[in-house]
């Protein structure tokens, strides 16, 4: 039969030292680890979105691209928010932030970012769809859940081993 032996003492220790980590250290490094390669591959998405000149449109015609200004600004605004949390949980958002350059009546200090990545992104009454919001996430899945995994798992070995 095997045997253990170890002080439980120091094993209290080591488990409480690990529980203040994780709130406060290793939970923020690992979902930065992850909201980086999802930036990283929704800046690529974002660089592969078909551009034009700008156009008036016809009737009933949509815009299938955005102009090469309007991509660029959006490309530009890519960001990680700062670290956010509510009830014990950590919150980081990749989005768009800013505004496009050409005041509107409705938008003074022009079209949002954010508001343009949705309707490029969902499609609207003017602009045919083009999902490369979903398509990053759906790349980045796999690579972002590894990479937390792995920052988590060597923060906590390098913790419980002293």
């Amino acid at each position: 039969m095997a045997r253990i032996k170890f002080d439980a003492g120091d094993l209290d220790k080591r488990m409480e030292k690990l529980r203040i980590s994780v709130q406060n250290y290793i939970g923020k490094q690992a979902l930065y680890g992850g909201a980086d390669i999802f930036a990283d591959e929704l800046r690529k998405e974002a660089e592969a979105i078909p551009d034009e000149v700008f156009k008036h449109l016809d009737r009933e015609e949509k815009f299938h691209s955005v102009a090469e200004k309007d991509k660029a600004h959006l490309v530009d605004s890519l960001g990680i928010s700062e670290f956010y949390g509510e009830d014990g949980a950590t919150f980081a958002s990749v989005g768009f932030e800013g505004y496009q350059g050409v005041p509107t009546k409705k938008y003074p200090n022009g079209i949002p970012n954010a508001l343009l990545a949705r309707s490029i992104n969902s499609g609207s009454s003017v602009r045919q769809r083009y999902p490369f919001i979903d398509r990053a996430a759906r790349r980045a899945k796999p690579k972002v859940e590894a990479k937390m995994r792995e920052i988590t798992e060597r923060e906590m070995d390098r913790i419980l081993r002293g």
